[in-house]
């Protein structure tokens, strides 16, 4: 993650200009927005999930999460037209903002820091995500992830347990892995078993001491039983 990155700043600053941006209600696997399109997008994730896609060689592979409450940017110049692509995971409700029309509505300031913010949220999204695909075992690449989307929700991973929104099925989560589902299935049932994880409809808890505390419990009665 870049130094000095705030996780809730892009949110934050949508939030003083909502209104100027365009509520979507989008079903799931509808395309949101595209890089392909001469402009920056600016997305804000009011409920669901939407899904960051790659295309390479024709090929279409998941690369990111964007979950309830954040809010990225990507598009323009910059980037190379028909490389990626804003996905709904989930039914979802999504403000959407393009840089161009939003001048005159917005002070030119506040609209340059709100894309140079989004866009870093976007950038330590994916940045977070690559590192967490070098992590060998799958049960600790899983944490991984799930601690990115819960510093990208803004929670504070300081605390014993975190809970976030999820709602992502296991097809598209063992696609973000890069694994195949029934080795998702298993290490997700190891990770309940051991404490770790709970899954609650669309919630997840991560409690990584409930397995140091196992662990300890454990050691105790094998050093004194």
């Amino acid at each position: 993650m870049l130094d000095g990155f705030d996780a809730g700043e892009s949110a934050r600053l949508i939030g003083r200009g909502l209104q100027f941006f365009d509520l979507h209600t989008y079903k799931r696997s509808a395309v949101i927005s595209s890089v392909a399109e001469d402009h920056a997008d600016i997305l804000y994730v009011s409920s669901g999930a939407v899904g960051l896609y790659s295309h390479v060689c024709g090929n279409e592979e998941l690369i990111g999460l964007i979950l309830k409450g954040e809010c990225v940017s990507f598009g323009g110049r910059a980037m190379n037209p028909g490389r990626l692509t804003a996905r709904a995971l989930k039914n979802s409700n999504v403000y959407v903002g393009r840089s161009t029309n939003l001048a005159g509505l917005m002070p030119d300031g506040a609209i340059n820091r709100l894309v140079m913010s989004a866009t870093t949220h976007l950038f330590n999204l994916l940045l977070n995500q690559a590192a967490a695909m070098k992590v060998r075992r799958l049960e600790d690449r899983i944490v991984v992830v799930l601690k990115n989307c819960a510093r990208f929700q803004g929670q504070d991973l300081s605390q014993d347990a975190v809970e976030l929104e999820w709602g992502i099925s296991q097809v598209e989560f063992a696609n973000l892995l890069g694994v195949a589902r029934p080795y998702l299935n298993k290490a997700i049932r190891q990770l309940e078993q051991s404490g770790v994880l709970e899954f609650n409809g669309d919630r997840v808890v991560l409690d990584e001491c409930r397995k140091k505390k196992g662990l300890e419990v454990r050691h105790e009665n094998a050093r004194y039983g």
